[in-house]
Protein backbone atom coordinates (compact mmCIF):
# COMPACT_ATOMS: atom_id res chain seq x y z
CA UNK A 1 0.00 0.00 0.00
CA UNK A 2 1.26 3.20 -1.12
CA UNK A 3 2.02 5.90 1.69
CA UNK A 4 0.26 9.34 1.25
CA UNK A 5 2.49 11.17 4.25
CA UNK A 6 5.81 9.72 5.06
CA UNK A 7 7.44 9.82 8.79
CA UNK A 8 9.24 12.73 7.06
CA UNK A 9 6.68 15.25 6.75
CA UNK A 10 5.59 14.32 10.30
CA UNK A 11 9.36 15.31 11.79
CA UNK A 12 9.57 18.03 9.67
CA UNK A 13 6.45 19.39 11.77
CA UNK A 14 7.57 18.23 15.11
CA UNK A 15 11.11 20.43 14.67
CA UNK A 16 8.54 23.53 13.76
CA UNK A 17 6.91 23.13 16.85
CA UNK A 18 9.90 23.73 19.05
CA UNK A 19 10.09 27.36 17.98
CA UNK A 20 6.89 28.31 20.03
CA UNK A 21 3.49 27.22 21.99
CA UNK A 22 0.78 28.57 18.96
CA UNK A 23 2.88 26.05 16.51
CA UNK A 24 2.52 23.50 19.13
CA UNK A 25 -1.56 23.41 18.26
CA UNK A 26 -0.59 23.87 15.22
CA UNK A 27 1.57 21.14 14.98
CA UNK A 28 -1.62 18.75 17.04
CA UNK A 29 -4.13 20.04 14.07
CA UNK A 30 -1.48 18.80 11.51
CA UNK A 31 -0.73 15.21 12.64
CA UNK A 32 -4.60 14.61 13.20
CA UNK A 33 -5.32 15.75 9.96
CA UNK A 34 -2.26 13.72 8.74
CA UNK A 35 -3.70 10.79 10.97
CA UNK A 36 -7.72 11.48 9.38
CA UNK A 37 -5.81 11.23 5.41
CA UNK A 38 -3.99 7.90 6.26
CA UNK A 39 -7.21 6.97 7.61
CA UNK A 40 -9.23 7.79 4.36
CA UNK A 41 -6.56 6.43 1.69
CA UNK A 42 -6.20 2.86 3.79
CA UNK A 43 -10.10 3.27 3.66
CA UNK A 44 -9.97 3.99 -0.07
CA UNK A 45 -7.30 1.53 -0.87
CA UNK A 46 -9.48 -1.25 1.43
CA UNK A 47 -12.75 -0.48 -0.95
CA UNK A 48 -10.60 -0.96 -3.60
CA UNK A 49 -9.32 -4.49 -2.77
CA UNK A 50 -12.73 -5.58 -1.47
CA UNK A 51 -14.56 -4.84 -4.69
CA UNK A 52 -11.82 -6.39 -6.62
CA UNK A 53 -11.94 -9.63 -4.27
CA UNK A 54 -16.12 -9.11 -5.38
CA UNK A 55 -15.04 -9.33 -8.93
CA UNK A 56 -12.91 -11.99 -9.31
CA UNK A 57 -15.56 -13.72 -7.17
CA UNK A 58 -18.81 -13.18 -8.65
CA UNK A 59 -19.45 -17.07 -10.23
CA UNK A 60 -18.65 -18.46 -6.68
CA UNK A 61 -20.92 -15.85 -5.09
CA UNK A 62 -23.63 -16.31 -7.61
CA UNK A 63 -23.40 -20.33 -7.56
CA UNK A 64 -23.42 -20.35 -4.05
CA UNK A 65 -26.43 -17.80 -3.82
CA UNK A 66 -28.52 -19.51 -6.13
CA UNK A 67 -27.80 -23.01 -4.85
CA UNK A 68 -28.94 -22.23 -1.40
CA UNK A 69 -31.86 -20.32 -2.25
CA UNK A 70 -33.13 -23.33 -4.56
CA UNK A 71 -32.08 -25.40 -1.02
CA UNK A 72 -34.35 -23.24 1.03
CA UNK A 73 -36.86 -22.66 -1.23
CA UNK A 74 -37.43 -27.04 -0.97
CA UNK A 75 -37.03 -26.79 2.34
CA UNK A 76 -40.15 -24.03 3.06
CA UNK A 77 -42.55 -25.61 0.44
CA UNK A 78 -41.90 -28.75 2.42
CA UNK A 79 -42.20 -27.21 5.99
CA UNK A 80 -44.96 -24.83 5.29
CA UNK A 81 -48.31 -24.28 3.07
CA UNK A 82 -48.92 -20.73 1.58
CA UNK A 83 -51.74 -20.23 4.83
CA UNK A 84 -49.36 -20.87 7.72
CA UNK A 85 -46.66 -19.10 6.37
CA UNK A 86 -48.63 -15.63 6.41
CA UNK A 87 -46.98 -12.93 3.52
CA UNK A 88 -43.90 -12.58 5.24
CA UNK A 89 -43.37 -16.36 4.32
CA UNK A 90 -44.70 -15.41 0.44
CA UNK A 91 -41.91 -12.82 0.16
CA UNK A 92 -39.67 -14.76 1.24
CA UNK A 93 -40.93 -17.64 -1.25
CA UNK A 94 -40.53 -14.94 -3.84
CA UNK A 95 -37.46 -13.92 -2.99
CA UNK A 96 -35.71 -17.19 -2.75
CA UNK A 97 -37.21 -17.82 -6.55
CA UNK A 98 -35.56 -15.01 -7.60
CA UNK A 99 -32.29 -15.63 -6.56
CA UNK A 100 -32.54 -19.02 -7.77
CA UNK A 101 -33.67 -17.82 -11.19
CA UNK A 102 -30.92 -15.46 -11.04
CA UNK A 103 -28.52 -18.14 -11.59
CA UNK A 104 -30.32 -20.14 -13.45
CA UNK A 105 -30.55 -17.51 -16.21
CA UNK A 106 -26.72 -16.35 -15.52
CA UNK A 107 -25.45 -19.70 -16.37
CA UNK A 108 -27.91 -20.32 -19.82
CA UNK A 109 -26.93 -17.23 -20.72
CA UNK A 110 -23.65 -18.03 -20.55
CA UNK A 111 -24.25 -21.08 -22.00
CA UNK A 112 -25.82 -19.73 -24.82
CA UNK A 113 -24.07 -17.06 -26.10
CA UNK A 114 -20.64 -19.58 -25.59
CA UNK A 115 -22.66 -22.65 -28.33
CA UNK A 116 -23.63 -19.11 -30.54
CA UNK A 117 -19.99 -17.51 -30.24
CA UNK A 118 -18.62 -20.69 -31.50
CA UNK A 119 -20.90 -21.55 -33.95
CA UNK A 120 -20.63 -18.06 -35.51
CA UNK A 121 -16.98 -18.67 -35.78
CA UNK A 122 -17.60 -21.24 -38.13
CA UNK A 123 -19.97 -19.58 -40.11
CA UNK A 124 -18.64 -16.48 -40.23
CA UNK A 125 -14.57 -16.35 -40.22
CA UNK A 126 -13.98 -13.33 -40.71
CA UNK A 127 -16.48 -10.86 -37.60
CA UNK A 128 -17.54 -14.23 -35.07
CA UNK A 129 -20.03 -12.96 -32.49
CA UNK A 130 -18.22 -12.63 -29.27
CA UNK A 131 -19.18 -14.50 -26.16
CA UNK A 132 -21.25 -12.85 -23.18
CA UNK A 133 -18.86 -12.67 -20.49
CA UNK A 134 -20.12 -13.63 -17.40
CA UNK A 135 -20.69 -10.38 -15.89
CA UNK A 136 -22.65 -9.60 -18.49
CA UNK A 137 -24.82 -12.21 -18.33
CA UNK A 138 -25.13 -12.17 -14.73
CA UNK A 139 -26.65 -8.57 -15.37
CA UNK A 140 -28.86 -9.55 -17.97
CA UNK A 141 -30.13 -12.31 -15.33
CA UNK A 142 -31.33 -10.22 -13.02
CA UNK A 143 -33.63 -8.36 -15.62
CA UNK A 144 -35.09 -11.64 -17.27
CA UNK A 145 -35.81 -13.78 -14.00
CA UNK A 146 -38.07 -11.07 -12.94
CA UNK A 147 -40.22 -12.58 -16.07
CA UNK A 148 -41.23 -15.59 -14.39
CA UNK A 149 -41.69 -13.98 -10.82
CA UNK A 150 -43.94 -11.43 -12.24
CA UNK A 151 -45.90 -14.10 -14.02
CA UNK A 152 -46.15 -16.17 -11.16
CA UNK A 153 -47.76 -12.70 -9.22
CA UNK A 154 -50.11 -12.05 -11.91
CA UNK A 155 -51.45 -15.58 -11.51
CA UNK A 156 -51.74 -15.19 -7.90
CA UNK A 157 -53.89 -12.29 -8.56
CA UNK A 158 -56.16 -13.05 -11.25
CA UNK A 159 -55.86 -14.47 -15.14
CA UNK A 160 -52.79 -13.79 -17.33
CA UNK A 161 -53.52 -13.08 -20.99
CA UNK A 162 -51.77 -11.52 -24.15
CA UNK A 163 -51.80 -8.33 -23.04
CA UNK A 164 -50.18 -9.03 -19.41
CA UNK A 165 -47.72 -11.67 -21.16
CA UNK A 166 -46.64 -8.54 -23.55
CA UNK A 167 -46.08 -6.14 -20.65
CA UNK A 168 -44.05 -8.26 -19.13
CA UNK A 169 -42.13 -8.66 -22.42
CA UNK A 170 -41.98 -5.50 -23.22
CA UNK A 171 -40.77 -4.56 -19.78
CA UNK A 172 -37.61 -7.10 -19.29
CA UNK A 173 -36.57 -5.91 -23.22
CA UNK A 174 -36.45 -2.32 -22.15
CA UNK A 175 -34.21 -3.37 -19.29
CA UNK A 176 -32.35 -5.56 -20.76
CA UNK A 177 -31.79 -2.19 -23.31
CA UNK A 178 -30.83 0.27 -20.09
CA UNK A 179 -28.64 -2.72 -18.90
CA UNK A 180 -26.62 -2.59 -22.31
CA UNK A 181 -26.52 0.63 -22.61
CA UNK A 182 -24.89 0.94 -18.78
CA UNK A 183 -22.37 -1.55 -19.46
CA UNK A 184 -21.22 0.23 -22.24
Amino acid sequence: MPRVFSERSVYSLQRQVARGSHAQFIYYVAFAAIRALRLVARAYFMSEIISVIVKKMIKTLVTIISLSSVCLLVILFNITTPLTAGPFGILVIFIFAYLSLIGFFTYLLRITSMVIARFSAIFVPRRPIEELSFRRSYYYSTIVALGPIMLIGLLSVGSIGIYEILLIIIFIVIGCLYVSKRIN
